[in-house]
Formats: C-alpha cells, structure tokens, sequence
C-alpha cells in the first residue's frame, strides 16, 4: 500500500524485554492507519487525550493510544505490552500498511520540529546525572536557541564588543557542554 505522504513508525523504548513499551507513528495518514486496526472503531482522541482499543486483525493486544498534532502530521502513541514479539508484530503491522520503520533518534528528528531541540532530547537518553538531566532540558526548552537569537539582536544593533563577549561565553559553556554525556576519560600513571 502506498501512502500520499510519508509515515514513519518506531519503537520509542529501549530494545530488550519489558513491561511497557511505546510505539509511535507520525505522519498524516497515522491516525487513519492506527484506525483500521482498533477493532472498537473509537472516535479520534482529542489532543493529550488516551484510549483504551484492543489492536490488530485476527491477533491483537489491549493498548493505549494517546495522539496529538505534530508540525507536519498527527503523532499517535500506542503503549502496549512491552515484550519483543508484540514490538516486532506491531512495527510490521504498521511496515505492511506502509509506514518506514525507523529508530527512536530519527523519530525525535522527524517529530521535533528544531535541530537543537531534538539534539537535546536525544542527549536525554544518555543522561547520566541530574545536573546533566537539568542542563538537557534547558537546551531542549530553548536555552542556546535563545542565546544565539540573543546574539544576532547584538550584531544587527551594532553591539560587537557584546556580541564579541556572548560568542566567549557559548564557546566556554560548548567545551563543557561536549562532555555532559560523554565525559572525559582520565588516566593516572605512574609508580604505585
């Protein structure tokens, strides 16, 4: 089946057996795809809004399913139960009504609208301490993108000692920001 507009379907939780997973599908025809295989046939959600639907044809499983708007297509989530089998046979439920499966980065790129924004929340992952936890947040909520158009406002009123001084400042914070999660490998030599 070919879709008019591009679907993209993944697998938003860490690989390996679990409780819970999440499976998303983001595109326009999402909704209407998700749709086919609710067997209750239930109205649409409202945006942030959850359902409960028994999914699939002939097998099925007993899901959650919250769906918003995204910039470019509906966002659908579908929480289901979290072993691999359910995983594979829902993603290649969605392969075969035509979505792309993809991994939970791309999503993030396609889903998150900015560049920054979906840099920080993939670095979320990896998070390894609360401080690091805060500081990812912060650029996912806009902390370098407010700085950088905070900085083009100093260079187009002719401000360049500030805008001089705001540059120092990213490039400062940037030699630490590399290493939130990843961070640097010590060595200690010498006689013991």
């Amino acid at each position: 089946m070919s879709l008019a507009s591009p679907l993209y379907a993944a697998c938003l939780t860490p690989p390996g057996p679990a409780a819970l997973a999440t499976i998303g599908l983001y595109g326009e025809e999402a909704w209407p795809v998700v749709a086919r295989y609710v067997r209750t046939s239930p109205p649409r959600p409202k945006a942030d809004e959850q359902i409960v639907a028994r999914l699939g044809q002939g097998s099925s499983d007993t899901v959650v399913i919250t769906c918003r708007r995204g910039p470019a297509g509906d966002v659908v989530e579908i929480h289901c139960h979290g072993g691999p089998a359910v995983i594979d046979w829902l993603l290649e439920m969605f392969r075969s009504a035509g979505a792309r499966v993809i991994s939970w980065q791309e999503w993030l790129r396609q889903v998150l609208p900015n560049r920054l924004q979906a840099a920080a929340a993939q670095a979320l992952a990896y998070a390894l301490t609360p401080r690091t936890t805060q500081v990812l947040l912060d650029q996912y909520h806009g902390a370098l993108e407010r700085s950088l158009r905070h900085l083009l406002h100093l260079c187009d009123q002719g401000q360049q000692a500030e805008a001089r001084q705001e540059v120092r400042l990213l490039l400062r914070r940037a030699k630490l920001g590399r290493h939130l999660t990843k961070p640097w490998r010590v060595v200690i030599a010498g006689e013991a």
